[in-house]
């Protein structure tokens, strides 16, 4: 029995390794005239700037990482560049005002 739970053991540590490994991604997007946060296949928004939908991702973004899951938030630039708005754990929460601005 002891090499079952040790199996065990081994699995759920494995589980746990990879839940950890596991990055949300919110991108935010431009289309139909407006900015779109898109997450997991899910679409939300239309945002009238750029920096709204960055601060929503953001807030979303860190309630997900304070969570325990790692998480971050991409721009997809029109011209189809994609950039790093805010990376869980790395940046300040919530957005100082320069950052906001640099983002739209």
């Amino acid at each position: 029995m002891a090499r079952l739970n040790g199996d065990l053991d081994c699995y759920l540590k494995m589980e746990m390794e990879l839940r950890v490994s596991r990055t949300t991604q919110f991108f935010i997007v431009f289309s139909d005239n407006a900015w779109h946060v898109t997450v997991n296949g899910g679409r939300y928004g239309p945002f009238r700037q750029q920096e709204a939908a960055v601060q929503a991702a953001v807030d979303a973004a860190y309630s997900v990482g304070s969570k325990g899951e790692a998480a971050e938030v991409l721009v997809q630039e029109p011209e189809s560049e994609i950039r790093t708005a805010w990376i869980y754990g790395q940046d300040p929460y919530p957005l100082a005002a320069s950052s906001r601005a640099e983002a739209s």
